[in-house]
């Protein structure tokens, strides 16, 4: 006995090989062609949707796709840019750590500065340069920690980020020139060999 019900034809272009359908596409027959005599006489009963997964939350990983660790509104943080980050933050940590190192010696640097520019004498402005190589090593290591703090939760967010290492590059550079010219003026004969 031949099957009274209608054939249902798929209209969907068939698939070249390795060809996949969009992410979340799910094909349904067109309702017409489900055959009446088919159809469901007793509600269906609707079990909750079961909760997703949660994922587990890793440092740096949000904004990634992939990671399960996504902000609501962020944008995927590109690979290179983290990269770039992470480096510049590992060597502004090594420049902030020799920075502060001669901050805190710094009329002992200021000497031998004196010794190679062959400018006779020893160093007279100990306290100046002691007092300004102490609140310069203070400074530039809240720069250094605002600067990672920073970084870290814009790389959290998914957000481009290289560009507040640099930042702080420049605001260190900046103290380290503040800290060396008052250190300079301390010392009468540093001023008076610089002088034309």
């Amino acid at each position: 006995m031949k099957d009274a019900s209608p054939r249902v034809s798929d209209e969907r272009p068939k698939p070249k090989y390795g060809e996949l359908a969009p992410e979340g596409w799910v094909w349904q027959p067109p309702k017409e062609a489900v055959p009446e005599a088919e159809a469901p006489t007793t509600p269906a009963v609707q079990t909750p949707p079961a909760a997703p997964p949660v994922p587990v939350a890793r440092p740096f990983d949000a904004g990634v796709p992939g990671s399960g660790n996504t902000v609501p509104g962020a944008v995927p943080a590109r690979r290179g840019d983290r990269i770039a980050t992470l480096i510049l933050l590992a060597a502004g940590l090594l420049a902030t750590v020799n920075m502060v190192t001669s901050f805190l010696t710094l009329p002992s640097v200021m000497q031998q500065f004196m010794d190679l520019q062959g400018i006779s004498g020893v160093y007279s402005g100990d306290a100046s340069a002691s007092s300004a190589g102490a609140v310069g090593a203070a400074v530039l290591i809240a720069v250094y920690a605002l600067t990672a703090l920073v970084s870290v939760q814009r790389l959290r967010a998914g957000k481009l980020t290289f560009f507040v290492p640099i930042i702080g590059a420049v605001l260190g550079f900046v103290i380290n020139i503040v800290v060396v010219v008052v250190a300079l003026l301390a010392d009468p004969s540093i001023l008076a060999a610089m002088q034309p």
